[in-house]
């Protein structure tokens, strides 16, 4: 029988997926949280795979603005092994996000 985390596992990934933010390429869900989503996706200008945060597209663009940018200071102001390179802020017509180094490996669920 499965327990709580399960559905809640299942009912992420069962969600229609973005097919692209910006110019990268969606390729999965990698997780969600009180701010919003985690995406797994293709820079084809660049070749390389990223991870995306989506702030909660639901906020009015200005508040999603104001939390990106201050995520986006606090990170750049950090150089450590186990933080993540951001790489950019972005938005489009429906939401601000942010770009930054994907790390494949185990979830911190485990």
């Amino acid at each position: 029988m499965p327990d709580d985390l399960d559905v809640i596992r299942n009912l992420l990934h069962a969600q229609q997926l973005p097919q692209h933010i910006g110019r990268y390429e969606i390729l999965d869900l990698l997780g969600q949280g009180g701010m919003g989503k985690v995406y797994r996706a293709y820079d084809p200008k660049l070749g390389r795979v990223v991870a995306i945060k989506l702030i909660d597209f639901t906020l009015e663009k200005s508040v999603q603005q104001k939390r990106i940018l201050k995520e986006a200071r606090a990170t750049a102001r950090l150089k450590h092994p186990n933080i993540v390179t951001m790489y950019e802020i972005g938005e489009d017509a429906q939401t601000c996000y942010l770009v930054m180094e994907y790390i494949a490996g185990v979830t911190l669920e485990n």
